[in-house]
């Protein structure tokens, strides 16, 4: 993962983007401890941001990726980047072994308010099998896990 291969919205400064891309790729802040992503693994990237990490899941053999964005301008370039990725590192991936992520723009909560723009995390536990989550939803972190019932947290 190359960070200039990545488009960043024209309002943020590209020093931000920079270094979550360190953070991930030189820090290991999620290969560490005994959390990491291994191949085959379906991952939850709950604050997608431009897709830096679900591009890096993809690097460490995911083979499903579901990002959630709630900021528009974030949402539109993840969606573009990840069009633009998977044009070029995934076309010698055989059929099959990995899925095009599915990209959401919605708000990450704790359960579902409003199907238009909440993605409730509790609904989507119960109807969907996760390995690794990653949340960054910007200080909603402890309120969506707090109220994750037992079950579903236990599950990933």
């Amino acid at each position: 993962m190359k960070k200039n291969r990545f488009e960043i919205p024209s309002t943020d400064p590209e020093s931000l983007h920079h270094s979550f891309y360190d953070e991930i790729n030189y820090g290991k802040e999620y290969d560490h401890e005994g959390a990491s992503i291994s191949p085959g693994d379906r991952v939850l990237d709950c604050g997608a941001c431009i897709g830096m990490f679900t591009d890096y899941a993809y690097k460490k053999g995911a083979s499903k990726v579901y990002s959630v964005e709630m900021k528009e301008i974030n949402y539109a370039c993840l969606k573009n980047n990840m069009k633009t990725l998977w044009a070029e590192d995934m076309r010698n991936i055989p059929p099959g072994k990995v899925e095009y992520p599915v990209l959401y723009n919605m708000r990450v909560t704790n359960d579902t308010q409003d199907p238009q723009t909440d993605f409730g995390l509790n609904e989507f536990l119960e109807h969907n099998y996760i390995d690794f989550v990653k949340m960054d939803i910007e200080g909603g972190e402890w309120a969506s896990l707090l109220n994750l019932k037992n079950e579903n947290m236990q599950s990933v």
